[in-house]
């Protein structure tokens, strides 16, 4: 066979630019997969909370998202290792970060607090808790001002958003 060195160079070329798209889209595809992003996270938890019913009404019907969001995202070497915060459920699981998130919405009548922590697992985000409490004094009945809509129980929220929500009292305490 006589191919010309120019057309053995084309060949090539055109071969490793088609690797290299492959690998940089596979890797991107990859990436978005199973990497966390916080406002994905908060658009799918709104898109949850407008689910429940209990929701509306214990904010007084219409309602909307507050200014307020604080957040954390767990660290790669903590979902490696798996952290005291949760322990993976096998070995081979791949890692997921959690995050924790809190945010703010305001109703016609009543203002809530939601939180959260929340995983992304084969391209999908769970909802390990997804809770709000209505912060009305006196308008509600206490059983009725903490609403679990997701998960079976309250987890702990990390130190970071503890800080987070401390530093946002503070502020409105002060008047800010």
């Amino acid at each position: 066979i006589n191919v010309p060195p120019h057309k053995i160079f084309t060949a090539g070329f055109a071969l490793g630019i088609l690797v290299a798209l492959t690998a940089f889209g596979g890797f991107h595809f990859w990436r978005r997969y199973v990497s966390t992003h916080v406002d994905d996270v908060y658009a799918v938890a709104l898109k949850e909370l407008r689910k429940h019913d209990q929701v509306a009404k214990a904010l007084g019907g219409l309602w909307r998202p507050g200014r307020f969001k604080g957040y954390v995202i767990e660290p790669y070497e903590e979902a490696l290792r798996g952290s005291e915060r949760r322990a993976r459920s096998s070995y081979f699981e791949f890692p997921a970060q959690r995050v924790q998130m809190v945010f703010q919405v305001n109703g016609l009548e009543h203002t809530g607090l939601v939180s959260l922590q929340a995983f992304k697992r084969r391209g999908e985000y769970h909802f390990e808790m997804l809770a709000m409490d209505v912060l009305a004094e006196g308008a509600l009945p206490e059983d009725e001002r903490h609403i679990r809509l997701s998960g079976d129980k309250d987890h702990p929220l990390f130190p970071e958003v503890l800080d987070i929500l401390s530093a946002a009292k503070a502020k409105k305490a002060h008047g800010g």
